[in-house]
């Protein structure tokens, strides 16, 4: 009996032969084709819940991918929802095997802050405070870090804050700006 152990030989094909030297010689040669059973992957970022569908890839041209949020060789966030999912393909061929990969989708964070949608003039400064922090902010009035509402009665001030991630963080807010009312005291002798 011969064996072939193709365990440590890259994907190709293999001439095999084997040969009698007895009194009577003889011999024969199969060929041998061994396939590569390491799948390769294509690796992702996190994804935002609401992303677009990704395209699933792998160093094989066929394969059946499966797991939450996929459909045929897509993976759609949304249909997956927030958390990790594993997504796994299975290559049946002559020699079958299969791979997996953990997929993260990313809800939006939740906006966290203290403006007011209401202000007075004489009520000192607002200060601008958001969470998640780290991000820019654009405000229709003059700041540094706090709008002094002096000056603006009877107009509104306009925030915009972006932060970079994952999943965008956009905050619009509108603050309108009242005046103090004019309060008179006398006394009355």
């Amino acid at each position: 009996d011969v064996y072939f152990d193709s365990e440590n030989l890259a994907a190709g094909e293999y001439a095999v032969q084997a040969e009698y030297t007895g009194v009577c010689f003889s011999s024969d040669e199969i060929v041998l084709q061994v396939f590569d059973t390491l799948l390769n992957i294509v690796p992702t970022v996190p994804l935002c819940v609401d992303a677009d569908a990704i395209e699933l890839e792998a160093n094989v041209s066929s394969g059946s991918w499966s797991g939450s949020g996929v459909m045929g060789d897509m993976f759609y966030p949304e249909m997956a929802g927030v958390g990790t999912h594993m997504v796994r393909i299975e290559v049946d061929s002559i020699c079958s095997f299969s791979d997996s990969i953990m997929i993260v989708v990313q809800s939006y964070p939740q906006v966290v802050h203290s403006l007011p949608a209401e202000w007075c003039d004489n009520a000192g400064a607002i200060y601008l405070e958001i969470s998640p922090g780290g991000g820019i902010w654009s405000v229709s009035v003059p700041q540094n870090g706090s709008i002094n509402p002096e000056n603006l009665a009877g107009q509104s001030i306009d925030i915009h804050y972006f932060l970079d991630t994952i999943c965008d963080v956009i905050f619009d807010w509108e603050i309108a700006v009242n005046s103090a009312p004019d309060i008179s005291v006398s006394a009355d002798t």
